[in-house]
This record gives C-alpha cells, structure tokens and sequence, in this order.
C-alpha cells in the first residue's frame, strides 16, 4: 500500500415528533404542528479521517536496497565531504587478489584473493596478521587509498564509432544520368561515466611510485569502447612489492543504516575513525571519530528517545555526525522518486 484512509462518522439528532391539537380528527380540521420528523432541536454531527503513508512499495525498497552507484559517490565527493568520511561510509567490502606470481595469460582463479570486510567485528578489519602483508586489513587500505589519491572522475565515452564513409548508386537513375549517395561519417555519440581512478594532485610522493601503467589515472579525457573494454573494473597497484588488484563493493542507502546502527548496538563507535595525513596538502584531515552518539537529552543537535533510553548528537564539534546526516538525506532523495512517498501524512479532526 501506498496509504491508508480512515474515516467515522457521528451524528446524533434530538426533535419532536409531530402533535395535532383539536376535536375529532377530521380531514379539514386545522392542526398545530410543533414540529416535523426531519426538523431538529438539536443537533451534533462529528467526523474524524486519518491519512498514514506507508513506505512499504518495490520501487522505494528497490531504491533504497540497490548499491550505490560511482555517480552518486562521485556527487558526494563534489560537495566538499571527505573523501575518507565517504569511503567509510559507502564501501562494504574490498576483494584483493595478489598476482605477483601470476604468469602473463594465466587464469586468474590461481591467483590468491581475500575480501576485508567494512566491519569492526571482522578480524580482517585491523588484524594485520592474516594475509601476509602489515598493511592488509580495511583500515590499512583505506589509509592507502587516501595516500594514493584515490577518487572519482566523470569522464566522456564514446558509445560506437563513427561509420565508415561509403558511396552508393542510386536506385532508378535515369538512362545516361547516375545518381550517387555519399554516406559521410557522422560523429560518434557520447555518454557520461564515472570511474574510480588516482589523482596525481591527490597522491603522497610516495604513493605515486606505487602507480603502474595500467592503473587508471584521473584526467584521461574521452575514452573509445574498445578502451573501456579493455580497463579493468579492479584497481591495480603495487603495495610493499606485491602486485594487488583490488575490487571495490559499494553499499545501499539500507546498508548504510544497518552499518551506522550496528556501530551503535555493538558499542563499535570507538574503533573507526578519521585520521590526519601530513603528506597531503591538498586536503584538510583530521583526527575524529566517524560516528558519535552520546546517551543524553540535553545541548543535542538531534535526540531521540528509544525503550527508555535517550540518543543525542551533541551539538559541538561532532561534524563528521552531522554530515552523515545530510548525506543520507541527500542519498533518499536521489534514490527515490515522489511516487515512493506518501503524498500526504496528516491527520484531521472535524468537529
């Protein structure tokens, strides 16, 4: 259902009921009416209706429960948020997978690969030990790809070439009169895509020597199809000499909320965080916690009460909080259309 409607209705009537005054009933006897059965003395009529929008529709489920794509991330990173505060919030999950030892045209299911999980309670979120490598667990690829510059770019794709120019003879010419028809190429369309890449401008010093020839590069202009094909949908680089492809999964608007909520139930708010990179100068970062709810109902930015217990976000220096906040409501209102909502959420009494 998209709503539900109530309506009731009272009404109560008090009146007399017709008198005749006056002897022996006749037809043409003059009578005293009082009062009639659709005239009343009193009168009280009451109505109460209710309108309640339900968001329980496929489409809004299906907006809210579809991964985010590299556009809307790419939206957020133009707005001036932190590239490590969007991150945190948007990546589910990293796949990486060593190829170091992988020979040229071999089959890639040989090469090992291990998925690290944005999830405190994940043992490959910060235990460094499983994977051979100090730096394999989320938060360490999180603080590579901020050293690495890694971001979004919109870029222009060409969708098909351009047809070849052909001459053909026209049909039906004239006996000693040929008619040609030129075929002249057309220009190719092109579409707008979003891509992960490095930006140089965004990278340490040395986090560009990590770089290899096929690792996408920020500012490479309009791409062929044949290019596109080509571009691998994993991010390849060199970390402590092995040679990784890493693969990036995004989360939905609803695995946004359940991570945000999980955070908070397992008392995980503590252990993800915001850091300060000194070697990047073309960004301000700090050291700050991702998420802080305190158990509290005064000086908030926003409370709210549940089974007895008070939520605050307090109103000083909790900007990271604050930003999730408009960035979800900026994230609803992308991915779901005016059909989804309710039109109307009132509720009326008429007396």
């Amino acid at each position: 259902m998209s709503a539900a409607h109530g309506t009731a209705t009272g009404d109560f009537k008090l009146g007399l009921p017709p008198i005749t005054l006056g002897p022996r009933q006749t037809a043409l006897q003059r009578q005293f009416i009082f009062g009639t059965a659709g005239t009343s003395i009193f009168d009280n009529n009451m109505t109460t209706s209710f309108d309640v929008g339900v968001l329980n529709s496929k489409d809004f489920y299906a907006g809210m429960m579809t991964p985010l794509q590299l556009s809307d991330v790419n939206l957020l990173l133009n707005q001036g948020y932190s590239r490590e505060l969007v991150l945190l919030l948007v990546i589910e999950s990293l796949k990486v997978t060593d190829v170091t030892n992988l020979k040229p045209g071999e089959d890639e299911s040989h090469a090992r690969s291990l998925i690290f999980y944005n999830d405190p309670r994940n043992r490959l979120f910060s235990d460094v030990s499983a994977s051979g490598l100090k730096v394999a667990s989320f938060e360490g690829f999180i603080y590579e790809a901020m050293t690495h510059g890694l971001t979004t770019e919109a870029f222009v794709a060409a969708v098909e070439p351009p047809p070849a120019s052909t001459t053909t003879e026209s049909a039906g010419s004239a006996p000693g009169l040929k008619v040609y028809i030129s075929n002249a190429p057309t220009v190719a369309p092109t579409k707008v895509q979003v891509r992960l890449c490095y930006d140089y401008a965004l990278a340490t010093p040395k986090g560009r020597l990590d770089f290899q020839p096929n690792s996408p590069r920020c500012g490479a202009g309009t791409t062929t199809p044949e290019q596109e094909k080509a571009r691998s949908a994993k991010l390849p680089v060199v970390l402590e000499g092995r040679k990784l492809e890493i693969e990036v999964k995004t989360r939905s608007i609803f695995g946004i909320f359940r991570y945000l909520g999980e955070l908070i139930r397992n008392s995980d708010m503590d252990k993800v965080h915001l850091h300060h990179y000194d070697d990047l100068p073309a960004e301000t970062t700090q050291d700050s916690q991702l998420l802080t709810i305190a158990h509290r109902s005064d000086d908030c930015f926003v409370s709210a009460s549940y089974e007895g217990e008070k939520y605050c976000v307090p109103q000083a220096n909790e900007d990271n909080t604050k930003q999730i906040f408009t960035i979800l409501n900026s994230l609803l209102a992308l991915k779901t259309s005016p059909g989804d909502l309710p039109i109307t959420q009132s509720v009326r009494l008429t007396p």
